[in-house]
């Protein structure tokens, strides 16, 4: 097998005259979701924070035909990913004397202009040889080719505002991340009085330290056999075996410490397989920024950071840490801990964690647990506050993932710092005036939501705040009821609804004030029925909030329209500050 192995980075895979990468068509077409661009964003920011070389793996490329043209057998949803990244980023920098929505408070002097120019030239030239404009660097499969084409290649749009930034269902993976990174680049530096030369600053990072190993073979066969040697399962390790080898490195003095420390990373392990959401791996990244440094830490630096650690500290100290830690951290991550269902009601603080992992929250878990062992007197409050504002923030506001985890790293530092100090600590969750009580009304009444797990909680909650009451009996057996339905052919002619001219039913599908709770079988046989008919079913309904819908139609024969839809939604926003408050003491 002839194989050429290297290191290389960004710039240089993205750069000469002849360089050409194809992935074929017999490849997956591109398939990141948003989870995966956050996350990437993450590391490689934490990286730059850093100012540390951050791996990104190994790229493998077939070389069998021309020189310096390749196949991309392994690595074309990185590179491509990069691709769409540098576009977005030539594009603000191309835009920036033009657009005073792109950091509105830089001043356009002749100085910042230049900089947005190397920027622009500078990303640009990572898309294509320059002398060659129209010889880009990738070429992916042809199912995505002219779209990806059309994103890459579009450098005059520059996406601001909220509305142009949401990701809409029906749209291509490939505008979806774009626009995240837009959004995660004006997030990042919107606030920064040097914003452009700090977005310069990182576009050289990217370039020069995120770090790859490119394997290079000369034929299908080759890459066949190398493609699944990589992916081999059996010679896997990872980063929890790689951690327990180096413990029980440091702990060679005597047989009997061996045994306890192999003996306490066998409770953990069981712990967190056995009760816990949240994998091994994640549990030690979580406990690292904990009780250990100050900020994130990616996985991928999350070894390099133990073993250092580990070369001044006792590994059966620290081991028997791991473990205690671990009980509590299974005990609020425990995978039955969904609300509204279990015992776990009868603990105020468990009940409240229920909700953030049924909403599937996980950026407070290191602050909750280094909470639970060194703030307890705030713990439960904190608990709340950190449900109150994710809600508000992501699922609401549904801001940049990466900033929420910026508010709790804050607060987590201020409590290793020994703050105390409740409105001090609690005030950094109000700190941004887009999820105050005006604004979380405003974004509430309006919400549209596709989840119907995460309607079926809002509306659970709305329901168990209105009656006094945490327990909603027998939700799982309850369903979501869109009152006018997803397919509402049959209601045109309904004399029980009406729309305005030129409003869109679908728009109001989704829509919050158009959704009640259900009995699941009563639910099912009426789903497409029209609202003078369904109407009629809600009349003996547990649920106020269905029970008055026929009672408000019943007392006037009102009709289902925009303007009720819309009325209920208002009612509940007002609910909805109290239920999510971040008040103190509240």
């Amino acid at each position: 097998m002839d194989i050429k192995t290297e290191p290389t980075n960004l710039e240089q895979i993205f750069s000469g005259y002849q360089t050409k990468y194809t992935v074929p068509d017999y490849q997956r077409d591109y398939s990141w979701k948003s989870e995966q661009v956050e996350e990437l964003w993450t590391d490689i920011i934490t990286s730059k924070n850093n100012n540390t070389e951050y791996f990104m793996g190994t790229i493998v490329l077939n070389a069998e035909a021309i020189e310096d043209q390749f196949e991309i057998i392994d690595g074309q949803q990185r590179l491509s990913t990069f691709a769409l990244l540098f576009s977005v980023i030539a594009s603000i920098g191309n835009g920036f004397n033009s657009n005073n929505d792109i950091f509105p408070e830089i001043i356009r002097n002749s100085e910042n202009k230049k900089t947005a120019k190397r920027i622009h030239d500078m990303a640009r030239e990572r898309l294509y040889y320059l002398s060659e404009p129209d010889n880009y660097y990738l070429t992916i499969n042809k199912k995505d080719r002219d779209i990806f084409d059309k994103q890459v290649k579009n450098l005059n749009t520059v996406l601001t505002k909220e509305l142009d930034l949401s990701l809409k269902s029906n749209e291509s993976r490939i505008i979806k991340t774009k626009k995240i990174f837009f959004k995660l680049i004006r997030d990042e530096f919107e606030k920064n009085p040097d914003a452009l030369t700090d977005l310069y600053k990182t576009l050289i990072h990217f370039l020069k330290k995120l770090k790859f190993i490119k394997i290079i073979v000369n034929s299908d066969y080759d890459a066949f056999l190398l493609f699944e040697s990589l992916n081999s399962k059996g010679m896997d390790l990872s980063i929890a075996d790689l951690v327990k080898n180096k413990l029980l490195m440091h702990c060679s003095d005597s047989q009997e410490n061996r045994s306890k420390l192999l003996l306490n990373w066998d409770e953990m392990i069981c712990l967190l397989d056995n009760k816990s959401r949240v994998s091994v791996v994640d549990y030690l990244r979580i406990y690292w920024m904990s009780f250990i440094i100050k900020g994130n830490i990616t996985k991928k630096e999350l070894y390099k950071s133990i073993k250092d650690h580990l070369q001044e500290n006792k590994a059966l100290e620290f081991s028997e840490d791991l473990k205690i830690k671990s009980a509590s951290f299974s005990e609020f991550t425990e995978k039955t801990l969904v609300w509204p269902v279990g015992e776990h009601q009868q603990k105020k603080v468990l009940k409240i964690m229920s909700e953030i992992n049924a909403l599937k929250y996980t950026l407070c878990y290191p602050l909750l647990l280094f909470a639970s062992f060194n703030n307890t007197s705030i713990f439960e409050e904190l608990t709340q506050k950190s449900l109150s504002y994710l809600f508000r923030w992501v699922t609401i506001g549904d801001f940049s993932v990466g900033a929420a985890n910026e508010t709790f790293n804050k607060i987590l530092v201020l409590l290793k710092d020994g703050e105390t100090d409740k409105e001090i600590i609690f005030d950094l969750f109000k700190s941004d005036l887009r999820i105050n009580d005006e604004e979380f009304k405003k974004s509430f009444k309006s919400l549209q939501i596709k989840d119907n797990t995460v309607a079926k909680y809002i509306l659970g909650k709305i329901h168990a705040y209105s009656i006094n009451n945490d327990q909603v009996p027998n939700f799982d057996n309850l369903h979501l009821e869109h009152i006018l339905p997803q397919k509402p052919e049959k209601w045109i002619n309904d004399d029980g609804f009406a729309f305005g001219n030129g409003e869109n039913i679908e728009d109001y599908v989704f829509h919050l004030g158009n959704m009640t709770l259900l009995n699941k079988i009563l639910n099912q046989s009426i789903s497409n029925s029209i609202f003078s008919t369904k109407v009629q079913e809600y009349k003996n309904s547990a649920f106020p909030m269905t029970n008055e819908i026929f009672e408000v139609f019943d007392a006037g024969n009102e009709i289902w329209n925009i303007d009720w839809i819309n009325k209920r939604a208002e009612s509940w926003s007002d609910l909805a500050v109290k239920i999510w408050t971040l008040d103190i003491n509240q």
